[in-house]
C-alpha cells in the first residue's frame, strides 16, 4: 500500500499538525474575521441611522450615539482636560434639569498652543441648552468621572455637544462619531484562508513525494 507510511509516528504527528494548523486558520478566517466583518457591518448601519435621526429629548435608557436634547447648568469647577490629537479636549460635568441627573460633556477641543498660554475656558454660566450625542465613556474618561464628578454621575456615558446656546466659542465642537470599517476584515477573511489552503497543498506535495520514493525504493525509510 503505496501510502502506509501515513501510519508511521513522523507522520501522524506532522499531519495532526498541519490538519490543526489548517482548522485554527480557517476558523481564524471564516470564524472570527469574518464575524467581526458582520458585527462591524451592522454597527455601521445602526450608527448611519441614528447620525441623521433627529434628536430626542435625553433620557436615561437612549441607545448610544443617539442625539439628545438637554438642559441644565456647567459644574464650572468640575472642569478638566484629556490631551487629543493636536491639543485637549475639554469637558466639563452638567447637572440636568428638571432630572437632576449629572453627565459629563464634552464640550469641545482646543489647541495646545491655546491650552499652554490659558487655562481651559470656562463653561457658559447658568442654564444652557444642549444639542448633544451619547456615547459610551471611554477608559481615559471613566477615570476622569471617578476623579471629578460627583456623587451619582452616569460613569459609563458621555455627551458630545453638537451645538449649546449660550454658544461656547472658544471651543470646537467634537466630530461626529467614526463610522467602523470592515474593509479591514474582509482581508484577513482572504489571508487566513490562503494560509489555510497554503499547508494543506504543502501537505498534499510532501505526502506525494513521499509517495512517490516509497515506491521508488521500498526499502528507504520515509521521512
Amino acid at each position: 500500500m503505496v501510502y502506509r507510511f501515513l501510519l508511521k509516528p513522523r507522520w501522524l504527528v506532522f499531519s495532526s499538525v498541519c490538519g490543526l494548523a489548517v482548522a485554527l486558520m480557517l476558523w481564524a478566517g471564516l470564524g472570527w474575521q469574518l464575524a467581526r466583518y458582520h458585527e462591524k457591518n451592522d454597527l455601521k448601519a445602526v450608527l448611519e441611522t441614528r447620525l441623521v435621526a433627529d434628536p430626542v429629548p435625553f433620557a436615561d435608557d437612549l441607545a448610544d450615539y443617539t442625539a439628545v436634547t438637554a438642559a441644565g447648568v456647567f459644574d464650572d469647577a468640575a472642569t478638566s482636560t484629556l490631551t487629543a490629537s493636536g491639543g485637549f479636549d475639554v469637558y466639563t460635568v452638567i447637572e440636568l434639569e428638571p432630572s437632576g441627573s449629572t453627565l459629563l460633556v464634552r464640550r469641545g477641543f482646543i489647541s495646545a498652543a491655546e491650552h499652554l498660554a490659558t487655562d481651559p475656558p470656562p463653561p457658559s454660566p447658568g442654564a444652557v441648552a444642549l444639542t448633544a450625542r451619547l456615547r459610551p465613556a471611554g477608559a481615559a474618561e471613566r477615570r476622569m468621572i471617578e476623579r471629578i464628578g460627583p456623587d451619582g454621575i452616569e460613569r459609563l456615558r458621555v455627551l458630545d455637544v453638537i451645538t449649546s446656546s449660550p454658544t461656547d466659542g472658544a471651543l470646537v465642537p467634537p466630530p461626529a462619531p467614526t463610522l467602523p470599517d470592515s474593509s479591514n476584515n474582509l482581508s484577513y477573511v482572504g489571508q487566513w484562508s490562503i494560509f489555510a489552503v497554503c499547508v494543506g497543498v504543502g501537505w498534499t506535495l510532501l505526502v506525494r513525494r513521499a509517495a512517490r520514493r516509497s515506491t521508488n525504493s521500498p526499502s528507504e525509510a520515509t521521512s
